[in-house]
């Protein structure tokens, strides 16, 4: 496996393709890894398929990071009306470790104050929960930003526990960029107002017709096993899959500068092989692994 095979005629058509069709994301990332990923493909559907997905793939650059943040405060200030005396913007981000929704939440702050107006804005949910809390607080809506909704379950997490202490106040929810499943799945269960800047299909499977999508869901699942360790049926709870991207997201998408989210099919980012023969049962039919080898992505997950 370490051994990367020879490149054929069509991987290089294929380079020379998303050269032009891709320059940003081409440029942005180590052409050696791309050269490595399409020679993993062993078939040539699995080569379309790829092609087709790196020419949809979705780059967002440091510039359209601020157009987007500028929407959200237009959103905050004219869609939603909000008033900035009883309102409180918070970053999704709960604990010590940071992420892309603390800057965006810093972006979006200063979208509002070049437009007028200066609201409270926190970089991390704890204000939150401590206003909720708060029997003589003055915030009647809460703003909470995140910069990518995935699957939308940690979004509506956060939201629950929230629920469970707020009296009067209203929540509202603003993203950089989501998946529409993940975005309609908060709206219905949480029934928040949401706002994203830019929203996203599943990319196979909302993206292509039969039989071109069963074809394609099928050549990903093939490159998948290769890096994917196998897991008994049913899965435990506490373990992840990312088939498919975490939750069967088949998200395309990555933010100039920052860790790409696991929602993205994984063979974009895993670091690994897995030699599915390393997870046989041993003699006393427990299943053993080895160490797996390198593998060379082309996007970074922190």
């Amino acid at each position: 496996m370490s051994n990367p095979k020879p490149i054929s005629k069509s991987v290089i058509l294929a380079l020379i393709d998303l050269a032009q069709s891709q320059a940003k994301i081409f440029l942005a990332s180590d052409r050696s890894a791309l050269s490595d990923l399409f020679s993993e493909c062993q078939t040539e559907n699995q080569i379309m398929m790829l092609k087709e997905l790196l020419s949809k793939f979705n780059y967002l650059t440091s510039s359209e990071l601020q157009e987007g943040a500028k929407e959200i405060a237009l959103a905050i200030s004219q869609k939603w009306a909000l008033n900035p005396k009883d309102t409180l913007i918070v970053a999704i981000s709960d604990g010590d470790r940071t992420d892309g929704s603390q800057y965006l939440v810093k972006s979006v702050e200063t979208a509002l104050a070049r437009a007028g107006t200066r609201f409270d804005v926190r970089n991390q949910l704890g204000p939150a929960f401590h206003e909720v809390q708060n029997k003589k607080t003055k915030y009647k809506n809460i703003v909470i930003l995140d910069d990518f909704i995935g699957t939308g379950g940690k979004v509506s997490g956060v939201i629950e526990r929230l629920q469970k202490y707020i009296t009067h106040q209203k929540i509202y929810i603003a993203s950089l960029a989501g998946m529409n499943f993940g975005i309609d799945h908060i709206s219905k269960s949480c029934g928040c107002d949401i706002f994203s800047f830019i929203s996203y299909k599943k990319s196979i499977s909302d993206e292509f017709l039969e039989p071109k999508r069963s074809a394609y869901i099928s050549a990903m699942i093939e490159l998948e096993e290769r890096i994917i360790p196998p897991s008994t049926y049913p899965r435990n709870s506490r373990e992840k899959c990312y088939m498919l991207g975490y939750g069967e997201s088949e998200a395309l998408y990555f933010l100039e500068g920052f860790s790409v989210p696991n929602n993205v099919f994984p063979i974009f980012w895993k670091n690994q092989y897995c030699d599915r023969a390393d997870y046989l049962p041993d003699s006393s039919g427990k299943p053993f692994k080895k160490t797996r080898h390198a593998r060379n992505p082309i996007l970074t997950r922190a």
